[in-house]
């Protein structure tokens, strides 16, 4: 009887899955394209453009009653200063952020500052994101 319980708990629970269909992942490595997919941990709503990879370590965020800092950083091997400063000139007004200067490089939302900084002009590159309120 106790074989019946077993089988009928994991024939129960592989239907569930199935009508869900809920896909289960057991890998626990990201690959680099994955990983730049979606959105920078670290800060509600800030996307992370494709042919970006969040450098998670780098990641400071302070907060206190006057206020937060929160700095992200990401690197680029391959795309260069100007497609991403034309990814956010496109991406950040639709999430509220308005454009501060004429360059790209500084926009406001509720309060807050976003500026963006380069390491260098072309790839190789790091990408530093600093928002402050």
């Amino acid at each position: 009887m106790t074989s019946f319980i077993k089988t009928l708990f994991v024939a129960t629970i592989f239907t569930i899955l199935c009508v869900a269909n809920t896909p289960v992942s057991f890998a626990q490595d990201e690959t680099a394209e994955q990983a730049t997919a979606g959105f920078m941990e670290g800060l509600e709503d800030f996307p992370l453009m494709e042919g970006l990879i969040q450098l998670k370590d780098e990641t400071l965020a302070f907060d206190s009653e006057k206020g937060r800092i929160v700095e992200l950083y990401a690197d680029s091997q391959s795309s260069n200063k100007t497609q991403i400063i034309k990814f956010y000139k496109e991406t950040l007004p639709q999430l509220g952020w308005k454009q501060k200067d004429k360059d790209g490089l500084s926009f406001e939302r509720e309060g807050e500052s976003l500026n963006i900084e380069f390491s260098s002009p072309k790839p190789p590159l790091v990408v530093k994101f600093s928002v402050q309120d």
